[in-house]
């Protein structure tokens, strides 16, 4: 199971909405808050799953930028590689 953890900034005075909207998702947790600035826990079945959460979190209204901090995934079996 994947987990990461996301620095959310916020516009200003979006930070309480935007904090709510998140922790309606599954897999995701809202940590800590401070200012215009959320930090995130997500968990996914896999790493896929996690990248599709991430752009939802990063088209959310308010949100001005979601970057990634810690992804940890080793105890996920091997995902077949894309052909190209």
């Amino acid at each position: 199971m994947p987990v990461s953890s996301l620095l959310v900034r916020t516009a200003s005075g979006e930070t309480a909405r935007v904090a709510e909207t998140l922790s309606a998702l599954p897999g995701v947790t809202v940590s800590d808050r401070a200012d215009d600035s959320l930090v995130v826990i997500t968990e996914t079945d896999d790493s896929r799953s996690g990248r599709l959460l991430d752009e939802e979190i990063g088209a959310i209204p308010g949100v001005i930028t979601a970057t990634l901090v810690y992804h940890n995934f080793e105890d996920q079996e091997a995902e077949p590689c894309l052909t190209v």
